[in-house]
């Protein structure tokens, strides 16, 4: 299976993010967690990335104590899970 060019940068865009927050940069892990999740969301075999990069995206605004990014992402996060799942039974 050819991996498309998208998925790469995705996956390069999510290790930087990844590094990013480990560095507690959490403005610049932000954006590439953005970056990799934008294109994650385009494949529909990439959603366990996806997941993890809503997980970078919930730390990085826990470290910058902005709670109520926090809140917004962990619901738009269960609001995916919940039509993901919806979808999952109807098929």
């Amino acid at each position: 299976m050819k991996i498309p060019d998208d998925i790469e940068a995705a996956e390069f865009y999510f290790k930087v993010s990844w590094l990013y927050m480990s560095l507690r940069q959490n403005a610049v892990s932000l954006n590439y967690a953005k970056d990799a999740m934008n294109i994650y969301k385009m494949y529909d075999g990439y959603k366990k990335k996806l997941a993890i990069s809503q997980v970078v995206m919930g730390t990085n605004y826990m470290q910058m104590q902005r709670f109520k990014a926090l809140k917004t992402q962990r619901n738009t996060s269960r609001n995916r899970l919940k039509f993901q799942r919806r979808l999952a039974i109807h098929f």
